[in-house]
């Protein structure tokens, strides 16, 4: 674990060195987090961003014009809470409820 940490570091300081500032991203910045987050929650493979990853993709899948792309993104957000609290309703017809489930 001390040795990965070496390494991490190690690439955080020779890293600005090596590249120009534009090469230097967020997600460079985020290697500095790796350690730590590996201390609090465990090795990697037990947490993930896929899920987010995932809904993002669905919802730019949802957008098809080439303007006023936050206005359909809200405009889909706003159906899926909708629908959401529809399914929710105790008057809700179950057999639908669990086609959808």
């Amino acid at each position: 674990m001390y040795l990965n940490a070496i390494y991490f570091d190690t690439f955080l300081y020779e890293y600005p060195l090596l590249y120009t500032d534009r090469h230097n991203q967020q997600v460079i910045h985020s290697i500095d987090h790796v350690a730590q987050s590996v201390q609090n929650y465990g090795q990697l493979s037990n947490y993930s961003t896929y899920n987010f990853v995932s809904v993002l993709g669905i919802l730019r899948a949802t957008v098809h014009s080439t303007k006023r792309h936050a206005k359909e993104i809200a405009n889909t957000m706003n159906l899926l809470r909708l629908a959401t609290r529809n399914t929710l309703a105790d008057d809700f017809n179950n057999e639908l409820k669990s086609t959808l489930e």
